[in-house]
């Protein structure tokens, strides 16, 4: 949608056109390795033939332990990635309608998981933000710093907000 109104009615974005490939660029290798990471995740925890839309297995590890949906948020950072590299402001204008569209499914696959998972996915719900949270923006601003981002499954405790000293701890 916004490619289209960009087309009819550009609107670009302020600043340097460098910096909107740049960082455009930087959201469509995040969203591309979100995506992939994901999909590798699901497919290593199946076992018989991998089906996406027919989960076998609750996956909590990888992605999903910093997100419980990161397919639509690497999606998400997909688009806003490919409308900044075309330096377009109608992406920042167009994306969070979309979001808020794709959130009543969200919500109605979050019902079928809890529905098929019993009481593993509403424990998992707790643990873990919808989207986006504390946790997977650590990942992403610390993730060569830092040895607590490694999920639990893995023996490493999570990470945890900057303490007063301005440090991360693990649990």
């Amino acid at each position: 949608m916004d490619f289209l109104l960009a087309r009819l009615r550009p609107w670009p974005l302020p600043g340097p056109r460098f910096l909107h490939r740049m960082a455009g660029q930087g959201l469509l290798l995040a969203g591309v390795g979100l995506n992939l990471w994901a999909l590798a995740e699901r497919r290593r925890r199946s076992a018989g033939p991998f089906e996406l839309e027919r989960p076998k297995e609750l996956v909590t590890s990888g992605p999903y332990a910093l997100t419980r949906h990161p397919m639509y948020v690497g999606w998400w950072f997909l688009r806003l990635g490919a409308g900044t590299m075309a330096g377009s402001s109608w992406v920042l204008a167009t994306l969070p309608p979309e979001v808020l569209a794709e959130h009543r499914y969200v919500l109605r696959e979050e019902a079928l998981l809890a529905e098929l998972f019993g009481r593993s996915y509403p424990k998992y719900a707790e643990k873990v933000p919808r989207y986006l949270g504390w946790r997977f923006l650590c990942a992403t601003i610390y993730s060569a710093a830092s040895p607590c981002l490694t999920p639990r499954t893995e023996g490493r405790a999570p990470c945890r907000p900057l303490n007063p000293g301005g440090s991360l701890k693990n649990r």
